[in-house]
């Protein structure tokens, strides 16, 4: 793995992201969105991509609030 890419949004269906590709991208097993999230409920998946830019499938979508 050369790098993941993570997707968080405040629909179930993606179909708005609030990170995506560089702005969602990380090396390590942890991710800090580049804005503040405000209160709401939000899903997030990540995939893994290789040195030679192929991908993994999403992962199961998993959700999360902030007060």
């Amino acid at each position: 793995v050369d790098h993941y890419e993570v997707q968080i949004s405040t629909n179930p269906t993606f179909s708005i992201t609030l990170g995506r590709g560089q702005g969602g991208r990380t090396a390590a097993s942890q991710y800090t969105p580049e804005v503040a999230i405000t209160t709401g409920m939000y899903h997030w998946r990540v995939r893994a991509v290789n040195a030679q830019g192929q991908f993994s499938q999403w992962s199961a979508a998993r959700s999360f609030s902030v007060p």
